[in-house]
């Protein structure tokens, strides 16, 4: 641990894939861990360690985990939950893919697509950014809310129909189009 830098190297024998890795603090955790050292330094001035019991290394964490879960009611939760909680949080703030893999120490995607789970708020995200995205890129189109919130004497002109198609995708050789999606006048 240096908190100069705000690293923490592990050696690879230190790794479940004995492979060397640089894992970089900031925020609350590297506040939390300058603290640790705080103490330390001022009850424990031989230990070399950041992380420690009463001075000495920590050799085993299960008793102290679980005790920690039960004080802040997560109780059932493993060490290893926190694995796949800092994939999901790497992948939801647009870390890029590969640099999580680096960092969670995950070789292959297929194993690393195992920790990163979707769950129902992330599709109501995706729902949400969808929404988002298609409203910058139509504007006011024939058919959207927008053309429909204001008084009949205030309308703003929308655009005709044929325009809005201009940015509709084609699926040319994929599939037939759905009976109901299809464009087509009718007068039936």
């Amino acid at each position: 641990v240096n908190l100069e830098e705000g690293t923490i190297r592990l050696t690879a024998k230190h790794t479940k894939t004995n492979t060397a890795r640089v894992i970089y603090m900031t925020g609350d955790f590297l506040l939390v861990m300058m603290k640790m050292r705080q103490v330390r330094d001022q009850q424990y001035l031989d230990c070399p360690y950041v992380c420690h019991l009463r001075g000495q290394a920590i050799k085993e964490l299960k008793h102290s985990w679980k005790t920690a879960c039960q004080r802040v009611g997560l109780v059932g939760k493993t060490f290893h939950d926190l694995r796949r909680t800092g994939v999901r949080n790497l992948v939801r703030a647009a870390v890029p893919e590969t640099v999580a893999m680096k960092i969670s120490g995950h070789k292959t995607r297929a194993v690393f697509d195992r920790y990163n789970i979707t769950s129902e708020e992330d599709l109501k995200e995706a729902a949400t950014r969808l929404g988002d995205y298609i409203n910058r890129k139509k504007g006011t189109a024939l058919g959207t809310p927008d053309a429909f919130d204001v008084q009949e004497e205030d309308r703003r002109i929308v655009e005709p129909f044929e325009r809005f198609e201009e940015n509709m995708e084609l699926a040319r050789g994929i599939e037939p189009p759905t009976g109901g999606l299809q464009n087509r006048c009718s007068t039936d």
